[in-house]
């Protein structure tokens, strides 16, 4: 069951937008290999997130639970991590400059949040898969955000 949603697009650049919680710093010059290949790291309360178009416009649901709603039934691929930090989730495009994109109420303590890829072949497929472009990609990613169990 879902508490809320919230729909937004976001601009990737480089396959990367971010996470930021609260007052978290800026930390996307400390993702790691082994996070660029899962396509999602979080680093305290800064999180990366991947893309498989270079930058095009991409859809993102954020979708806020009381308790972990499961795997996804249709996603390409999913992977978790744990955020820490408080305040709300803003949801960053990839320049530290840019003006935020949205934001979302998240509960206190940490969270878990699972992140779903759809539409990724198409998006490989996308003849702006390299460049990017105006035109919005065929993929779209679902953040799911619960509180942590080591919070309860």
């Amino acid at each position: 069951m879902t508490d809320d949603a919230e729909t937004m697009t976001v601009r990737p650049w480089h396959r990367q937008f971010y996470l930021r919680r609260g007052a978290s710093e800026w930390k996307s010059d400390q993702v790691s290999d082994a996070g660029y290949k899962a396509g999602v790291e979080a680093i305290e309360g800064f999180v990366y997130v991947g893309t498989t178009m270079f930058g095009s416009p991409t859809r993102l649901s954020i979708r806020t639970h009381s308790s972990d709603p499961g795997p996804p039934q249709s996603a390409d691929r999913s992977a978790e991590v744990t955020i820490t930090g408080a305040g709300n989730l803003a949801v960053l495009n990839w320049d530290p400059g840019e003006p935020c994109v949205g934001e979302v109420e998240l509960p206190d303590g940490p969270v878990c949040a699972r992140v779903s890829w759809h539409g990724t072949k198409q998006a490989a497929a996308h003849e702006d898969c390299e460049v990017g472009g105006e035109r919005s990609s065929p993929e779209y990613l679902v953040l799911d955000v619960w509180p942590s169990a080591e919070h309860e």
